[in-house]
């Protein structure tokens, strides 16, 4: 069993109530992810991208996270406040 830290919580249901809903995306998903990074605090990139998927899937954005094929991910430091942003389209393959 997991159980998520109460810092990551308070964080899941700040991010819910921000989530911004486009047009709808047919799987499977292709996402580019921005993080601005406040101060000198730092956190891995990896475990971001994890939890921040797993809350467009819980918001119901994200059909499953499964479905996501592509990634591109980057980190801001230094920034003033913390500011995520992600753009999410749909995974077209090239072959």
């Amino acid at each position: 069993m997991i159980i998520s830290s109460k810092a990551f919580n308070r964080f899941r249901v700040d991010a819910l109530k921000q989530i911004v809903r486009g047009k709808h995306i047919d799987p499977p998903y292709h996402i580019d992810f921005v993080f601005e990074m406040k101060g000198k605090l730092d956190t891995d990139i990896d475990n971001m991208i994890a939890g921040i998927s797993d809350i467009l899937q819980e918001a119901g954005v994200l059909e499953d996270d499964k479905l996501i094929l592509s990634l591109s991910a980057r980190k801001i430091p230094a920034c003033k406040d913390w500011k995520t942003t992600i753009l999410i389209s749909h995974y077209a393959s090239n072959t």
